[in-house]
């Protein structure tokens, strides 16, 4: 098995809500915690639309790069 180190940009009270949803005390439990429900999750995928609209109301409009990417991955 490979493993990949990732990054990515998200608003402080995002942490604080998955941290606690999750019931973990470190962002990098509860962001394991969090994509591996994701990938077992037979409803993943049906909210659509709703992960662009909740990041652009905490950080307003996102560089064209990263808005492309976004786009491509609540497909």
């Amino acid at each position: 098995m490979r493993f990949k180190i990732v990054q990515t940009v998200l608003p402080e009270e995002t942490i604080l809500e998955l941290k606690e949803v999750s019931g973990e005390k470190t962002v990098k439990n509860a962001l394991f915690k969090a994509i591996i429900h994701y990938l077992e999750c037979p409803e993943a995928g049906s909210e659509e639309g709703k992960i662009m609209a909740s990041m652009k109301r905490h950080k307003g409009r996102f560089p064209i790069y990263l808005e492309k990417i976004m786009k491509e991955a609540v497909r």
